[in-house]
């Protein structure tokens, strides 16, 4: 029995030993599964924060891209429509320029009729100048003639033919005539006499 009493001991720190072994490694066991576990978790964990963020990141990133594209629409309506006033604009000078231009045109126009007309005035008024003289020569003539006793014009009509010329008559000749020769229009009674 002495031999089993040595053994006892030996054969219980041997147990002891397998014992603590297999717990350990039982427990090792566990405790890996536990940190593969944890590890799991941590990196799904992780893979979903990267996910969201990635998601997160392209929500901006398409509400960015929309919010552009809402700009550029925006800012490609504000050009069409500054394209379309700066052709009205346009359209607008093109007409007043050509209007502009006919009304130069036409004071041009009038500017040379008036022109025209001043010199036709210019002579006109020349014309009448010298009818005027040439109608007032002949009268003289003709008063002188008529009033010259050697003539027969007047000194062949009885006295009282003469003396009977009134400021009617003198109107009629004047008239007819078309001058008013003032009170030298009639002949007068003292060259008669």
């Amino acid at each position: 029995m002495d031999a089993t009493w040595i053994m006892l001991p030996v054969v219980a720190a041997l147990a002891l030993a397998v014992g603590f072994l297999l717990h350990k490694a039982s427990s090792d066991r566990r405790i890996g599964g536990a940190e593969r576990e944890a590890r799991r978790i941590v990196e799904t964990a992780e893979r979903e924060a990267d996910t969201r963020r990635k998601s997160s990141e392209l929500e901006t990133r398409e509400s960015m891209l929309k919010a552009r594209g809402a700009l550029e629409e925006e800012t490609r309506r504000r050009e069409r429509e500054i394209q379309s006033v700066e052709q009205r604009i346009l359209s607008k000078e093109e007409e007043l320029a050509r209007k502009l231009e006919q009304i130069e045109r036409r004071l041009a126009e009038y500017s040379d009729k008036e022109k025209g007309l001043t010199g036709r005035e210019r002579t006109v008024t020349e014309s009448e100048r010298r009818l005027a003289s040439a109608l007032e020569d002949q009268r003289r003539k003709l008063e002188s003639i008529a009033l010259d006793p050697a003539t027969t014009a007047w000194t062949d009509r009885p006295r009282h033919v003469a003396s009977r010329w009134t400021e009617s008559d003198s109107e009629r000749w004047r008239t007819i005539h078309g001058r008013a020769f003032g009170a030298r229009g009639a002949p007068a009674e003292s060259a008669h006499e």
